[in-house]
């Protein structure tokens, strides 16, 4: 029975040391956005319609956020060139200043 016991504790202590190493959700304005992938507003909208970029409304609010690392690694897989790059829709993007 101690066995088990020990078990159990080494789990949950595995467990709860796993969790506090992943980072928290980190919520995102459309503004951070904005900068980050250097579009505009219209776009990010576009982009959240068509389900290119994933964007949430949190309870009790009206705004919509992102999740800082769904844009990064949306970043990650489309990156940003001096000449724009081809949206999702086709359309060439220009970088925003």
């Amino acid at each position: 029975m101690s066995s088990i016991l020990n078990e159990v504790a080494a789990a949950a202590t595995s467990v709860k040391q796993q969790s506090s190493n992943e980072a928290p959700c980190q919520w995102i304005t459309v503004e951070q956005v904005e900068h980050k992938l250097r579009i505009t507003r219209s776009t990010i909208y576009r982009w959240r319609r068509l389900g290119v970029l994933r964007g949430y409304r949190l309870k009790g609010t009206r705004s919509v956020y992102f999740l800082e690392s769904e844009v990064d690694d949306f970043l990650r897989q489309n990156p940003i060139t001096e000449k724009g790059r081809l949206d999702k829709t086709g359309l060439l993007l220009h970088p925003t200043n």
